[in-house]
């Protein structure tokens, strides 16, 4: 389990995590993941083969790649459905949060010199998620629903996968570093 203690700020989309302890932010990725598995597969998401079709690099650290994986589940999973898609854009936010904390929870503990700018990036994907899925479901018209849930798509898989390609690499380019962590 890490244990790092608590900042000034709270850790990006997570303030609410802040009050665990009084004085302690505690994140385990042992607890991280079995979080996000269970925000998943509460909804009904299961893993596929959804993040294949993307020439993905692989971080090395298992719990990281593995939530990447269920990312683009949830996102594949988006449909024309309403209330399936208001669902899932749930799951969606839910699980950004958590994977974004998990990945700055690495970052902390080993001191990351790019802290700033990888949490900057996490934040403005996340304050990108509720306008565009506001703009999604709040579209009466199911032909533009249709176009706004495929720009949808786009965006995140697009963000994603340079993210994880570029930025997510760089971070965890020596995964050896990362074992004592618990993954």
């Amino acid at each position: 389990m890490i244990l790092l203690p608590k900042r000034n700020r709270a850790i990006s989309h997570v303030p609410n995590l802040l009050a665990i302890t009084k004085n302690k932010f505690i994140l385990g990725t042992y607890e991280t993941d079995l979080l996000v598995n269970k925000i998943g597969q509460n909804h009904g998401y299961g893993r596929g083969e959804s993040m294949s079709q993307f020439a993905l690099n692989r971080t090395g650290i298992e719990s990281v790649d593995s939530q990447h994986e269920m990312l683009f589940d949830l996102i594949n999973s988006l449909s024309d459905d309403e209330g399936q898609t208001e669902s899932i854009v749930s799951v969606l936010n839910e699980y950004v949060a958590t994977h974004f904390a998990h990945e700055e929870s690495f970052m902390l503990a080993d001191s990351y010199d790019g802290f700033a700018e990888h949490v900057e990036m996490h934040n403005k994907f996340t304050e990108q998620m509720p306008k565009l899925a506001e703009k999604l479901l709040g579209e009466p018209s199911e032909v533009n629903r249709r176009e706004i849930l495929d720009a949808l798509k786009k965006y995140l898989i697009d963000w994603l996968v340079t993210h994880i390609n570029k930025t997510d690499t760089e971070l965890f380019a020596n995964p050896a570093q990362f074992k004592s962590q618990g993954d």
